[in-house]
This record gives structure tokens, sequence and C-alpha cells, in this order.
């Protein structure tokens, strides 16, 4: 935990009493603290929740497993230990994306497969934005799959195009929605290299996020480039670096039917590696789509 002076403590214990138990996971923040105090007030509104929620963030618990819950873009999804909690990188290119993607589709005629879906998140906030889409979910994880179902009811999906399927796509990828072709994939996988995991996450994140959802490297990756490239005309895949964003583009120079490129985030930094086939069997415009979504 960072070092909090006693003075300070004793001032932000004046404004309220349960503010220090805040400061240190803000890592001495008070404006944070403040507004995450903000946050479980409205949220549990009760005392004695409010004063328990701050205990557990005194011990590292993520503010989303306190309050349950977690904006991503116009959805308001459940989150739950055991399950990776949304992060605003992936809200960022996922509603970035939804930008460009065609409005209009014929019923059934946009298929999106979204794999390691976690709390459903991306899949959902396509679905929600594009009702006529076909949208299917794979997670290996059983919890995530519960949450992913939760979520779809909870956001008024259950009788949509929405699928989900609980599958390792490690080891049966051939398997999944074997009779399907896409015209999107989308991927957040986990991306954090082994021996980076201890000095690249947060002490929260280590000791309550789902392992499972975090470390991997390029495995995914390869996995993108054996079997669903055949099988999509385009792909978002999140990453972690530029060596992860590479591997994807470097596996796909020899195939000349396939364009890739690199898209950043708010804070300049690799985020996704994309790509789509240049004269695909469909109509879709996805030169359109992903000359704006790289910018």
């Amino acid at each position: 935990m960072p070092r909090i002076s006693p003075r300070i403590l004793k001032s932000v214990a004046n404004i309220d009493r349960r503010l220090p138990y805040l400061l240190f996971e803000c890592s001495g923040n008070i404006s944070d603290a403040k507004q995450e105090l903000s946050w479980i007030k409205n949220e549990l509104q009760d005392a004695n929740l409010i004063n328990r929620a701050c205990w557990l963030r005194y011990n590292r618990v993520p503010l989303q497993y306190i309050l349950k819950t977690q904006p991503f873009g116009p959805l308001d999804l459940l989150v739950r230990p055991g399950v990776l909690i949304p992060r605003w990188e992936t809200e960022e290119w996922c509603m970035d994306l939804i930008a460009k993607l065609p409005e209009k589709a014929r019923q059934g005629q946009f298929k999106v497969l979204d794999l390691c879906s976690g709390s459903g998140c991306i899949a959902l906030a396509i679905a929600h934005t594009r009702t006529e889409y076909i949208v299917k979910s794979v997670d290996l994880s059983p919890k995530a799959i519960a949450l992913l179902k939760d979520n779809v009811r909870k956001v008024g999906l259950q009788n949509t195009n929405v699928q989900c399927i609980q599958a390792d796509i490690l080891r049966h990828s051939e398997h999944i929605y074997s009779k399907d072709k896409f015209n999107l994939i989308t991927c957040n996988p986990p991306y954090i290299p082994s021996n980076n995991f201890v000095k690249e996450c947060t002490t929260s994140v280590k000791l309550y996020e789902p392992r499972l959802a975090l470390v991997a490297d390029l495995e995914f990756y390869d996995n993108l480039l054996q079997y669903w490239i055949p099988r999509t005309e385009s792909f978002v895949y999140e990453v972690g670096d530029m060596k992860q964003c590479q591997h994807v583009i470097n596996g796909l120079s020899h195939n000349t039917s396939w364009k890739t490129g690199i898209k950043y985030d708010s804070n300049d930094k690799p985020r996704c590696v994309y790509g789509y086939l240049a004269n695909p069997e469909s109509t879709i415009d996805y030169v359109k789509i992903f000359d704006s979504f790289s910018t």
C-alpha cells in the first residue's frame, strides 16, 4: 500500500471517517477516494453496507465486485468475482467499432462471434445497438457463461439473436459453431505473459480477478490464425503489446486476401489488431468500416 501520512489520514477522516479506508486503494488521491465513496453511497445507501464496502476496498476488493455492476457503453452490466471486470480500454474500442458497423442488415445476415466473452460486454453491446445481427459468444469459464446469461436477461436481450456456449477455443475450435461463417469475430483474450503478471497487474487484480482471463501470450492469436481466419470476413482482437499485433500481422502477410492494421487507444497504446478480407463473399464494405475504425 502507498505510504500516507497520519496528517492526511486525519484530515480526510474529518471529512468522512470512511475515507481513509478508500484512500489506500486510490493511491492517496483524495479526489478519487471521495468519488468512490460517493458511488458507494449512491449504490448501497444503507450505512452498514457502506461501511462494509469501505472495509472491502481497504482489503483491495475491486469496487465493481462490491457494487456488482459496471457501465459499458449504453449498458449497465452485472459483474461478479471469478469473471473479469470490463475495462475502459475495451469499452473504448468496442463502442468505436460499433459506430462503424452497418446500422441496417437483413435479419440474420450479419453474424458476429465473440470469443473469450467473459461478462458478455462486447457481444451484448453489439447486440443491443445492432438488433438485427446474430451474435454468438463463447467462454471457457462456467462462471462467465452464467454471468453472461444473466446479463442477457438484465439488458433485455433474452428474446433476440444472442447465443452463448461454454467451450475451450484452444482445444475445440473446430467444433464450435462449426457450420457457421462469420462477418466479424471479436475477442478480448488473455494476453499478459506469465512473467509480466506480477509486475504489470495491481495487487487488487492479482488477488481477486481470474488469472484464467488474464494470463497468456500468443496462444489465442495463433488460434485466430489457425482456426478462425478461414471462417470470418473480419476480426478485431484486443492486445497487450505491439509484439502481439505484429504476430498476427506477420501471420497473415503471405495472404494477399487480407488487410490488417493496428488500433491505438486514447493513451496512444496499441490496443487492437484487426483484419478484413479485401474481396469478401458478402456485400459488406469492410474497407469503409476499418479505415475509419483505425483513426
